[in-house]
Formats: structure tokens, C-alpha cells, sequence
């Protein structure tokens, strides 16, 4: 019997060590210093108010204090308006924050922008009594940020032009919905 618990401790021991070499195979240690952005797991922050449809993670948030090689001060939004907290949270719980090069997604920046360009108008409404609106994609933007405009906030003015002239829209007409692009 001694030799039978022997055997098998000698076989669970090689299984964990060929399991601990896999897994750090394509391990990289991740270490955050202060001042970094990161994703925070949302069900640890203060207002949890995750739902079936929420991100699974909410950021970027800033790295205050380094605790140790496994634990992080990250700055996330209180209880309270406008209120700051400091959350203790392990490393397992935090994913590093690479900012995307492709868009612009700091929607309040994006929206107080002046010098926005229209790409292209991808719809048009008219409600009764109220000036046509353009749902307008501006250049270099991420999709998501599209916008109902009135004409007279659309630059460049030929962009609204070509798409009336597609559409055979008249600036008098009461014109439906153009639902296709």
C-alpha cells in the first residue's frame, strides 16, 4: 500500500509540474506601475450595477499605488456624483489599457470638437413640423458616435448636397425615410 501512495504522488507531482509549463508556455507577467490605465473587473467597483448586457470590465481607470507584485491602488468613481475612491484590487482583476488607434472613442471630446468633418450621411428624418435631420458619420470616428444633425451644422456642404442629389431631396419637400444607404 506504501508503494501504491508512493506512486501516485510521484505521478500527481510530474502532472502538476507538466501542467505549471504549459500554462507558463505563453505567460507574461504583467506588472502595473503608478500612474497606468487600466480595466477594472465592473463587479468590484463601488456602484455595481452590472446587468446581463453590461461590459464585463469598465475603465480606464489610473493606477495610484503599487501595494505589491499582486495588489494595485486603482482610482474608480464612488458612491456619491462625482466622488473618487481608492480600491484595493489583485492583479487577476485588472486588464492593462492599450488605447485603440483607429478611433476616437472620448465621446465628451468628440462631441465639443468644432472642427469635426462629416464623412458621409448614412439616413435622413423629417418629423411634421420640423426641419429635415441627417444622421451624419464624421471622418475618423468610431461608428458609434454617429449623430441626428440639422442641415445647417453639416460640413462640408457638399456632402449634404451629394446626398440630397442621391436621394432627389428638395429643400421644400416633405420626404420619408431613406432606411438604405
Amino acid at each position: 500500500m506504501r508503494d501504491v501512495n508512493r506512486q501516485v504522488a510521484e505521478n500527481l507531482a510530474r502532472a502538476s509540474q507538466q501542467q505549471a509549463k504549459q500554462y507558463d508556455k505563453h505567460r507574461r507577467p504583467i506588472k502595473y506601475n503608478v500612474g497606468n490605465k487600466v480595466y477594472v473587473d465592473a463587479q468590484y467597483l463601488p456602484v455595481n450595477q452590472m446587468t446581463k448586457f453590461s461590459l464585463r470590465r469598465a475603465g480606464p481607470f489610473e493606477v495610484v499605488r503599487v501595494l505589491n507584485d499582486n495588489s494595485y491602488a486603482v482610482r474608480v468613481p464612488g458612491e456619491y456624483h462625482n466622488s473618487m475612491v481608492d480600491v484595493r484590487l489583485s492583479i487577476d482583476k485588472l486588464q492593462p489599457y492599450r488605447p485603440s488607434t483607429q478611433w476616437r472613442l472620448d465621446e465628451g471630446r468628440v462631441r465639443r470638437a468644432r472642427d469635426r468633418q462629416v464623412e458621409r450621411i448614412l439616413n435622413h428624418t423629417r418629423y411634421e413640423g420640423r426641419t429635415r435631420t441627417y444622421l451624419c458619420r464624421f471622418v475618423g470616428h468610431h461608428p458609434g458616435l454617429d449623430e441626428w444633425l440639422p442641415a445647417t451644422y453639416i460640413q462640408p456642404r457638399e456632402v449634404l448636397e451629394q446626398y440630397k442629389f442621391r436621394r432627389g431631396l428638395t429643400d421644400g419637400e416633405v420626404a420619408r425615410p431613406a432606411w438604405r444607404s
